[in-house]
């Protein structure tokens, strides 16, 4: 079964397929993409494809969750995607997200990352989760604390080798910490 986050005021949340391969090839090649979350080798529809379906899809079915498709309500756009995914990075699952730079500035993300967030408080699972930033994207860094991450750690990357924060969320020290982005 996977669990997908409810509809929020402005955003819906649907698995990754097939359909979505031409966004994603944009959406991954979008230069913040590449900056922040690195260069995933994805340069045509058939590469999207192969990612959606050898590495997205497959988080689904084997852990229940895994990155969802954003989209805007009100005209079915896709704007990015967000979710949580077991890549063992970290001893904990992790939350990841990415949105098309013309859709920044909206609070897009937060109200995505907070519908994640109230689907791991409903999983007793999910209780803590971690979330991998590189220490100068200030504006995931902005989001993270403002819905309650912490930083716990430098590090280096495994892959590139490039320094990365490490950041934890608990629903323990927290308490509600959903966030209104109208």
């Amino acid at each position: 079964m996977t669990i997908l986050p409810a509809e929020t005021a402005r955003l819906r949340f649907s698995a990754t397929n097939r359909n979505d391969a031409a966004f994603l090839l944009e959406l991954m090649n979008d230069p913040g993409y590449l900056e922040f979350i690195g260069d995933r080798g994805v340069r045509d529809i058939a590469g999207a494809i192969d990612y959606i379906e050898n590495t997205m899809r497959p988080s689904y079915q084997k852990y229940g969750f895994g990155f969802w498709l954003v989209r805007r309500i009100e005209d079915s756009t896709p704007i990015g995607y967000a979710g949580l995914v077991n890549r063992g990075h970290l001893p904990i699952v992790e939350l990841g997200y990415a949105f098309m730079a013309r859709f920044g500035g909206k609070g897009y993300a937060s109200e995505a990352v907070a519908a994640i967030l109230n689907v791991a408080r409903q999983q007793p699972e999910l209780n803590q989760l971690g979330a991998i930033v590189t220490p100068d994207n200030e504006r995931s860094i902005r989001l993270l604390t403002k819905l309650g991450f912490r930083w716990q750690r430098q590090d280096i990357h495994r892959i590139s080798g490039d320094k990365i924060n490490i950041y934890i969320w608990t629903t323990k020290s927290l308490g509600d910490a959903s966030v209104n982005s109208n």
